[in-house]
């Protein structure tokens, strides 16, 4: 029950810019993972808050009021992709850089126990991701942000895309962050 996928869905010019909420993946798959990892936290934080899961009668997700329309084979600019499982477009932070969207902290600062109090407060009640950083893990992604990135910051990691996503769903719904659509 606790188990997610974590994929993400890059554009032709390798920038993540929708959100991939839930697959379907076929009988035969290795993998039956149905949620997205950032669908799934936000799931369990937003029930802790009282907020339920549906489904509307057209069958889009709906937490609490927030309706996440899917994107279809023809949304706009994205005519004739691939529109399988339940994708979104992913609203980004307005942030000077996509991995600012929160504070890191080593392994190593936790295990020689270097953590001050004022962090220690920031952890308190907050969604934490535990993931790695290394370039070394192939986990590194562009953005809409990547071009005019500073040149270490030209790719981020993974772990950076999963907080933005995560943010980007309990934002829409507790905040009644607007979703990007289009006409």
């Amino acid at each position: 029950e606790n188990v997610s996928s974590s994929d993400f869905i890059a554009d032709d010019d390798e920038s993540v810019r929708r959100q991939l909420l839930q697959l379907n993946p076929p009988a035969t798959s290795a993998c039956f993972a149905e949620y997205s990892f950032s669908l799934q936290l936000a799931f369990k934080y937003l029930q802790a808050e009282g907020i339920s899961t549906k489904l509307t009668p057209e069958g889009h997700l709906q937490l609490g009021e927030t309706v996440f329309q899917p994107l279809a084979a023809h949304s706009s600019g994205y005519q004739g992709i691939d529109a399988s499982g339940y994708q979104i477009l992913l609203n980004y932070r307005s942030l000077r850089s996509p991995i600012d969207i929160a504070e890191t902290v080593s392994l190593q600062d936790i295990l020689k126990d270097k953590l001050d109090s004022r962090l220690l407060n920031l952890l308190r009640d907050r969604i934490v991701i535990i993931g790695v950083t290394a370039s070394s893990i192939n986990d590194y992604w562009r953005t809409p942000y990547s071009d005019r990135a500073w040149y270490d910051r030209k790719q981020i990691p993974g772990l950076f895309l999963q907080a933005q996503m995560v943010s980007q769903i309990l934002s829409s719904v507790l905040e009644k962050r607007p979703q990007i659509w289009w006409l």
